[in-house]
This record gives C-alpha cells, sequence and structure tokens, in this order.
C-alpha cells in the first residue's frame, strides 16, 4: 500500500477544515479516518491492522452479530488484546 496516505496526515490535512463553533459549543476538531475491510474472509486480517497496544471498543446493534457468529470471530481475531 505504497499509495496509502497515513491517518495522521489524514487528520492533519481535515483539521484545517474542521474546527466548529456553534453556539456555547466549544471549538473543537473531531478526525475520524476510516478503513473498511470488507467481505469474505476479512474479519481474519483485522488484528494486522490493529496495533498491538490499541484499545479496542466493538460497537454494534442488536444483537445479530451475536446470531450469527461475527462477534466470536471478531473476539478470536482479537484476541490477547484489550
Amino acid at each position: 500500500m505504497s499509495n496509502a496516505v497515513p491517518l495522521r496526515q489524514m487528520c492533519f490535512k481535515y483539521m484545517k477544515t474542521a474546527v466548529i463553533s456553534i453556539g456555547i459549543i466549544p471549538n473543537f476538531v473531531f478526525c475520524n479516518p476510516v478503513k473498511i475491510l470488507f467481505g469474505k474472509g476479512q474479519i481474519a486480517n483485522i488484528a494486522a491492522e490493529i496495533p498491538d497496544n490499541a484499545k479496542i471498543l466493538i460497537t454494534y446493534g442488536r444483537g445479530s452479530i451475536k446470531a450469527n457468529g461475527v462477534y466470536d470471530q471478531v473476539k478470536s481475531a482479537l484476541a490477547g488484546r484489550n
């Protein structure tokens, strides 16, 4: 992926335009660069995308992720991490 833009560089690029000031909300910058792995077998690749010392938060809806087994696959792929 030699043509990939580092996430940090993306954040700095968007900081120039993402500062928001509305009423009593203080100014802030929110940077949320996203990389999506999509398709069959991609769950096995997520561990390589996440640094070993990263904190992980898994969010999902009403539970179909558990019913179809994706939750267990993700937990297995990320075993040994926080």
